[in-house]
């Protein structure tokens, strides 16, 4: 199969994709983005194409690589904004005890009598 045949069938297969939750996501981000996945093994046999044909499929693999890329940021800020409410007043509670835990951690760390001390 050519170059860019498989360019095309997996710019179809991405377009196609339909995520329901972050494992989804995840498996997405794996199969197309990361190092071992699809778009790496694209580049690596981008240098085996002869150079009169160079151009034409660089740019179709560039095409692809920001498809996925703009794919992937689509459906994560789509299932952040359906999950957004009860995930972001989760996390900013999560925050919240945090910081309270570490200000009062950092209170008492240092006793009164070596503050005394270390002045004097």
């Amino acid at each position: 199969m050519d170059l860019l045949e498989k360019i095309n069938t997996i710019k179809q297969e991405i377009k196609a994709f339909k995520a329901l939750d972050n494992d989804h996501i995840e498996a997405f981000r794996l199969k197309f983005i990361s190092r071992k996945g699809i778009m790496s093994n694209l580049f690596d046999e981008f240098k085996a194409v002869p150079n009169n044909h160079k151009k034409a499929v660089g740019q179709a693999l560039n095409e692809l690589k920001n498809e996925a890329l703009a794919k992937f940021q689509e459906l994560a800020s789509s299932l952040k904004a359906q999950d957004g409410s009860s995930l972001s007043s989760g996390l900013d509670q999560v925050r919240k005890e945090t910081l309270r835990m570490y200000r009062s951690q950092v209170r008492t760390s240092i006793q009164p009598c070596w503050r005394w001390r270390a002045w004097n």
